[in-house]
């Protein structure tokens, strides 16, 4: 027993002894023993609700999308969606045609020649060419299946959505799908890329 404690016995009366000797006997059993203070958390029940943190979008990783519904156009009977992605500094186009079996189609980003963004004629656009590359707005043709069905996809690193180089944003853009008869083609369906 420490003199501390036999100097308390002395001068103190017994609540006070008792006191004291609890008091050492907690002290000396958390500095001794520190594994009875911990808490099984096997034995032990626990009502703790945790809730799965939503989703954040970083606004670099946002994917910029625009979805096409393209117009008729000459009197076809095209059917044609279509959507642009901008991803990891590439605009990726995937587009659906339902026309003529057997029947060569091609697509292109166009522009107005004109302010008058509902007329999608020949007269009033004129080829896209962004960063000065050759064929710029074109990209390969497709051949419709016996169901008249094809898919067309594309991918390009001059291209951009809302990047801020006037030059490489397909925004305000048309994008056109003619179908090609020899050395002829005419535009089947367009719609403005916004």
């Amino acid at each position: 027993m420490s003199k501390f404690l036999i100097t308390q016995i002395k001068n103190t009366s017994h609540y006070n002894l008792m006191v004291c000797i609890l008091a050492f006997a907690v002290i000396f059993s958390c500095k001794n023993d520190p594994k009875e203070t911990e808490i099984n958390v096997d034995e032990t029940e626990t009502n703790v609700s945790v809730s799965t943190p939503k989703a954040i979008k970083s606004a670099s990783k946002e994917i910029k999308k625009i979805r096409l519904e393209l117009q008729v156009q000459n009197e076809s009977s095209v059917i044609s969606k279509g959507v642009f992605s901008d991803q990891a500094g590439a605009v990726a186009l995937l587009a659906s045609v339902k026309g003529t079996p057997q029947t060569t189609y091609t697509g292109e980003i166009m522009e107005f020649k004109s302010n008058n963004n509902s007329d999608f004629k020949t007269s009033n656009l004129k080829p896209w060419n962004p960063s000065n590359e050759a064929d710029g707005g074109k990209f390969a043709s497709v051949i419709t299946d016996e169901n008249g069905r094809a898919t067309m996809s594309h991918s390009n690193s001059n291209w951009c959505i809302d990047c801020g180089d006037a030059n490489r944003n397909i925004k305000g853009k048309v994008f056109v799908i003619s179908e090609q008869n020899g050395a002829t083609s005419k535009i089947v369906a367009a719609s403005e890329i916004n």
